[in-house]
């Protein structure tokens, strides 16, 4: 993956971030003290974000570094990673809200219950 890639990715993944929260971008930026453009330009991979704003990202969003970088980094095999089912450029923030709720979810039990419900409630008669 080269670095134009990461950075789209990354600012994708700060767009999943502020939309499941429902935040917009003008509260993003006056949080993160930048204007709501410098944000969009994050999120759309046209500027490069530095480390620290990374981390000020995580701090206001609460979670981990690694939250960001998911699904980039090869496997020891060097094979790529399989592409998410829906990108997140076609996800719903329904279905960016479903997903972070899901991978809230400790217990596996509770889990496959809750996948197996999902698949139950798409099925159509």
């Amino acid at each position: 993956m080269n670095l134009s890639e990461i950075e789209n990715h990354i600012g994708k993944q700060i767009k999943l971030l502020r939309l499941s929260r429902k935040i917009s971008q003008k509260e993003l930026a006056k949080k993160m003290g930048i204007t709501y453009q410098q944000v969009q330009k994050y999120e759309n991979g046209l500027n490069k974000i530095s480390v620290s704003r990374l981390w000020q990202v995580c701090e206001i969003f609460e979670i981990s570094p690694n939250f960001l970088f998911e699904d980039i980094l090869s496997d020891e095999q060097g094979a790529k990673k399989a592409a998410p089912l829906i990108p997140n450029s076609l996800a719903t923030s329904q279905d960016m809200k479903l997903m972070l709720a899901f991978k809230k979810i400790d217990d596996s039990s509770k889990r496959a219950l809750m996948i197996k419900l999902c698949q139950a409630m798409a099925t159509e008669p």
